[in-house]
């Protein structure tokens, strides 16, 4: 199997990238090393010389219908996911988030049949609070990123019918492990806990009850395997979650696995409040009926995994 990789210099592109690589596919990157989205040479140094890599964005690379006329599967993990920055920066988020995969869409009418996998996210249902949600919920989002996010899977839903390829769209929460951001404004929940605490820094939670949805990044790149040995026919949508656990008691973890860092309880920022998607319950089953499985990593050693890739890596 050939594998395109849109975004495979990122966080979890290269995951992605290295995984697919050891179960024996031949794996194209194409990263354009965007300022603030996580793209970095230094994620694939482990596989130079092994695979193809383009550090180009898509739009400026000259020989993209080449590459995507010989692929058999194409990984769209292009994204930034800053959620306040994007409020401030639409037109950056609307660039990344939706234009780009637009853009991608714009090559595939050429070719027919392919097989396309867009990591989307939780965020496009938004306000559903205290609601199971099931992949037949409706969105509701309430922030700039789950706008475009949502606006990008109804692109791939109406041209895949169209121009006739094959899309699985996976909706994801909080995503954490090796080569996520580790520095910047806005890294993630388990980032940012994660950071402060390695700091002995103060670590705000905003009450007792607020929880999370996360996965841990080797469970997301498992699972998108395990999709892509399935037939994908048409347009097809599945939700994924591995953990629900209050933030308090992420953060307590964290603090207890570093030894350092002191926990501050505090009231929500109405700033962060007014695009908080409280707590969420996913339901998983329509993707375990379609994978036949789905095997997650103990939160305390994903976790304690992530915290030696920071304290590598921290500066």
């Amino acid at each position: 199997m050939k594998s395109l990789i849109l975004g495979g210099a990122g966080f979890i592109g290269s995951n992605i990238a290295e995984y697919f690589y050891n179960m024996g596919t031949e794996v194209t990157v194409i990263d354009g090393l965007i300022d603030k989205t996580g793209g970095q040479k230094k994620n694939l140094e482990k596989l130079n010389g092994k695979i193809k890599i383009f550090f180009k964005k898509i739009e400026e690379l000259e020989n993209l219908d080449e590459l995507l006329i010989e692929t058999d599967l194409i990984i769209d993990c292009m994204a930034w996911t800053s959620h306040i920055e994007a409020i401030e920066n639409p037109f950056f988020d609307l660039d990344l988030n939706c234009r780009s995969h637009l853009f991608l869409i714009e090559k595939l009418k050429k070719i027919k049949n392919k097989k396309v996998i867009f990591l989307s996210s939780l965020i496009v249902f938004g306000g559903n609070k205290n609601q199971v949600i099931v992949e037949e919920t409706y969105p509701n989002p309430i922030d700039i990123q789950g706008i475009h996010k949502l606006t990008a899977e109804y692109y791939f839903k109406f041209y895949s019918k169209i121009y006739d390829f094959n899309i699985v769209i996976l909706r994801f929460p909080n995503c954490f492990g090796k080569n996520q951001l580790i520095i910047g404004k806005d890294i993630g929940l388990v980032g940012s806990i994660i950071r402060d605490s390695l700091l002995d820094k103060e670590i705000e939670v905003y009450g007792r009850e607020r929880t999370r949805q996360l996965i841990f990044v080797d469970d997301l790149v498992d699972i998108i395997w395990l999709i892509v040995q399935k037939d994908i026919k048409s347009f097809l949508q599945f939700n994924v979650s591995a953990y629900n656990i209050p933030v308090l008691h992420l953060t307590e973890k964290i603090v207890k696995i570093t030894g350092k860092g002191k926990i501050l309880l505090k009231e929500i920022p109405q700033k962060i409040d007014n695009i908080d998607q409280g707590t969420i319950f996913i339901d998983n089953s329509k993707l375990i009926k379609f994978v036949g499985r789905l095997n997650f990593t103990n939160i305390d050693e994903a976790l304690t995994k992530t915290i030696n890739y920071f304290k590598e890596n921290l500066i």
